[in-house]
């Protein structure tokens, strides 16, 4: 005799049921799979633009603290000469600074062949350089920071040791000291939502004016 073993199948219910447990488990899945890729993505931009920034305050950093540099002034003050090299300017929307300094060491302020006078400005949403301005205004600056990446929003410097007739107001011993402080904001052209602030302070003791 042969036994025959009942056999139950799945009711429409519980096969839907089923279904929208397994839906259900996907898509939360899928949720915290994609939440963790939006947050690397938003990551690596971040420090991508966070580099960028960094690089470009460096190089800016480095230059000023040259400022006021002068090869040969221990020879000018034993002659009593003023330094040539006495340029730091901040212009009054505090978004341009222009300084001078001896490049090649041979203690004169050259303007044309090895040009001593240098400029960072911020213009249509890019910092710029240049190596022969005296002033932030006029063409023929070098574009600092990439246009197709960053947008940069602020680049404000300040010096708190300008009086408000623009003249630096404390000496001592003959040597003017500056703090200059540098704020830079930008954000990603691709990503606005993507911005970084970072300040920088910059001693610079070599101006004597």
């Amino acid at each position: 005799m042969k036994l025959y073993r009942s056999q139950r199948a799945f009711s429409l219910i519980e096969l839907l049921i089923s279904i929208t447990i397994g839906l259900f488990m996907t898509t939360t899945a899928l949720t915290i799979y994609l939440s963790i890729v939006k947050a690397d993505s938003d990551n690596l931009k971040l420090i991508r633009l966070n580099q960028d920034l960094r690089a470009t305050m460096g190089l800016i950093v480095r230059d000023l603290r040259r400022a006021g540099f002068n090869a040969h002034a221990a020879e000018d003050i034993i002659d009593a000469k003023a330094s040539p090299f006495q340029t730091l300017n901040v212009d009054t929307d505090n978004s341009c600074i222009n300084y001078s300094y001896d490049l090649n060491e041979d203690g004169i302020l050259n303007t044309k062949k090895n040009k001593e006078n240098f400029a960072f400005r911020l213009n249509a949403g890019a910092i710029e350089s240049s190596r022969s301005k005296t002033d932030c205004t006029n063409t023929g600056w070098a574009t600092l920071t990439d246009k197709f990446l960053t947008n940069i929003s602020v680049f404000n410097v300040t010096d708190p040791d300008i009086d408000d007739d623009g003249n630096p107001g404390i000496t001592s011993n003959g040597v003017t000291s500056h703090q200059i402080t540098i704020t830079i904001t930008a954000n990603l052209i691709r990503d606005t939502a993507v911005t970084r602030t970072i300040t920088e302070i910059v001693e610079v003791r070599n101006v004597e004016i």
